[in-house]
């Protein structure tokens, strides 16, 4: 799942451990601060892996009509907006 860092960090206390790509990024690992015990890039999650969080969400009812599906880009240099 993937969160705005500002919106949900660990409680006081507790640290998180950053899997992927994106806790390399200031963006992301800034606001999280000394809340980031540290990250591995080459933790990459699985279709399996999403489809498995999903199907929770899901079943809570935090499904939402596919049009209303938008892709959350993290790398603002890479894509091109309109």
């Amino acid at each position: 799942m993937l969160s705005d860092p500002a919106q949900v960090l660990p409680p006081p206390g507790e640290r998180w451990f950053g899997a992927g790509h994106g806790f390399a990024l200031p963006a992301i690992a800034g606001p999280l601060g000394p809340r980031l015990a540290g990250h591995d890039s080459s933790l990459l999650p699985r279709a399996g892996d999403i489809a498995r969080i999903a199907a929770i969400d899901f079943a809570a009812g935090k499904g939402m009509p596919a049009a209303r599906g938008l892709p959350v880009y993290l790398r603002d240099d890479v894509v091109h907006r309109r």
